[in-house]
This record gives C-alpha cells, structure tokens and sequence, in this order.
C-alpha cells in the first residue's frame, strides 16, 4: 500500500516542479506589451517633438521634449531633446509669438534679403518682451543690412539696440559689437568705432585694442600725407626755379644722381624678391618704398641746390636733413598702409 501511493505521488511532484519551472521561464520572458513602448515609444516622441519645432508649434515641441525626458531619460536621443528643450524655454518670451515671427524671417532665403522685410522685423522687434528674441531679431535685421543688403548706415541702429539691452545673451552683445564696428568701418567713422569699443570695454578686449591701434594708423596716416606732400611742394617749387635760372640740363644733374636711383632700385628690387621668396608676402610695399626713397632725394637735392644757389628755401641743413628723414619714413608707412597693412600690425601700428 505505502509502495503504491509513493508511485503516484512521484508523478504528481514532478508535474508539479516542471509547472513551476515553465511558469519561471515564462516569466522571465519579456512582455510583447511592455517592450513596445521602451523601444518605439521615445523615438516616435522625439520625431514629433522635431516636427512640432519645425513647424514652429513651439509650446508643442516643449511639451514633447518634456515628456519623452520624462519617460526615457536614457533614451539615445535625450541629451539632444534636453538641449533643445532649455534652447526653446530660452527663447519663450510673449508665448512663442516673437519666436515665431524671427523664424519666419530667419527660415525663409527670400524674407531674409528683402529689405522689406528686415525693416517690418525691425519695427516689429521694438514690440517684443525684452528677452533672447528680441536680441536675435535685432542682430539678424543689422547682419542683413551689413551684409546682404549692403547699407551699413542702416545697420547700426539694431546692432546699437542689441548693445544697449543688458537681457540679451552676452555672445549675441559680443557679435553685434563685432558688427557695429565693420559697419562703422564701411562708413569711415572711425570715432565713431572707437566711441562703440570704449563703451563697452569689457566686452571684446582684443577688438578694443585693434580699434584703438586704426584710429592711430589714421592720424598717423595723416601725418605722414602731410610730411611727403611738405616735401614734394617745396622739392618742386625748387626744381622750377632751377630749371628757369639755370635750365632743365643743369637742373637734372643737380637734383638726379644715378647711384641714388640704383639705391633706390635695389632697396625696392631686394625686398621685393626677399618678401616673395621667404614666405611669399606682398611684395609691393618695398616697390613703394623705392620709388618713395627716389622722389625724396630728389626733392631733397632739388632744395639743397636752390638754397645754394639763393633762390629761396633757406632753412639750415639739420632743418632740411631732419625733414629729409622725416619724409623717408613717411613714405614707408605709406607703402606699406596702401598695400599690406599685416606689416603695420605687426610693428604695433
């Protein structure tokens, strides 16, 4: 009797452990129903979030980025989500709507060459809450002006707005900044530049100096414009009493010297060939720079032999050698402003 319930109950204990085995196993198996939202769920979220920016449904596209974070914050995507998200938070101002107006301009090639349209955006801009957007709307209608639609002096009122609103994002200040200068440039103001960096000097310190290094150039520029013309007036009102006291023939000998010509040939020829060869520089400074060394010493020689020979000029000889050198270095900064200006920035000039 014990040896026939001992046979059914080995059965009834192995039907019983392999239930339990395969209900393990099944459990162990992932649910068809739980694994679909974990793998399509995130990058359906995250396609309709784009979708939803791209079609400027911008409080959308936060509420998508928002969820798909919420979900699947491991999701292969959400470090991009998460930066769009703080991207499209930043620029919320007014619910969106000046948002959606500078993207209107901003995404659209034709609206953003239409001086028509920048001007609308410009004007539209001063209605906006102050904010990121504003800023950016400010910048694009000035980098319009300055660039595509090329009228810089329309340029410098947005770029000034963008300066002047302490809400917009330093990197936006510094660009406008950057800008207003090229477009001060364009212009020919100078002071004007100067006027720009001095006001905000923290702002781009390097541009600071490199504006302050050009208004320099141009007063030196000016300086030197009026030395070589000193030099060339008084030279050739001396070559003309030269040549009517003493005739063209005896004015030539007296104002040329071939070996100052060959000088002259050789200092503008040699760093002429030097420039080219070393590191294939412009070469024109130097070409400047002899025919500039030429004229002075004829002037120069022209002046001596006229206070000679009484005919005026009579200044002392250190006034005259003095002036002589004075005129030389001005032509070499002219030589080198009108051709290479990396020369002067490398001099500190």
């Amino acid at each position: 009797m014990r040896h026939r319930c001992y046979r059914r109950a080995v059965p009834r204990a192995l039907a019983l452990l392999l239930g339990i085995a395969v209900a393990a196993w099944l459990a162990l198996l992932p649910s068809p129903s739980l694994a679909s939202p974990t793998t399509s769920a995130p990058a359906d979220l995250f396609a309709s979030a784009e979708a939803a920016e791209a079609s400027m449904r911008f409080a959308e596209a936060v509420q998508l980025y928002e969820e798909l974070l919420r979900l699947a914050p491991t999701y292969s995507k959400a470090p991009r989500a998460r930066a769009r998200l703080e991207d499209l938070r930043a620029h919320s101002e007014g619910d969106f709507l000046p948002l959606q107006r500078l993207e209107t301009v901003r995404r659209d090639p034709a609206l953003a060459s239409s001086a028509e349209a920048i001007l609308a955006l410009e004007r539209d801009a001063g209605s906006f809450p102050p904010g990121r957007v504003r800023a950016e709307a400010r910048l694009l209608c000035g980098t319009a002006w300055l660039g595509r639609l090329e009228n810089p002096s329309r340029a410098i009122a947005p770029l000034a707005a963008v300066l002047a609103d302490e809400s917009a994002d330093p990197l936006l200040r510094r660009l406008a900044l950057s800008q207003l200068v090229d477009a001060r440039r364009a212009l020919g103001d100078v002071t004007g530049a100067v006027a720009d960096v001095d006001a905000h000097p923290d702002l781009v310190p390097a541009l600071r100096d490199t504006v302050h290094r050009e208004a320099r150039r141009v007063w030196i520029r000016r300086g030197a414009v009026a030395v070589v013309g000193a030099m060339l007036v008084v030279g050739l009102a001396a070559l003309a009493r030269l040549a009517r006291a003493a005739g063209v023939g005896a004015t030539l000998k007296l104002a040329f010297r071939p070996l100052s010509a060959l000088f002259a040939l050789w200092l503008g020829g040699m760093g002429a060939l030097l420039a080219r060869g070393y590191d294939a520089s412009d070469p024109r400074p130097f070409f400047l720079l002899g025919i500039g060394v030429l004229v002075v010493d004829i002037a120069g020689r022209a002046w001596a032999a006229a206070a000679r020979l009484g005919l005026g000029f009579g200044v002392g000889p250190s006034l005259r050698a003095t002036l002589c050198v004075a005129s030389v270095l001005a032509a070499a900064f002219l030589s080198l402003d009108a051709s290479d200006v990396a020369y002067l920035d490398s001099f500190g000039l």
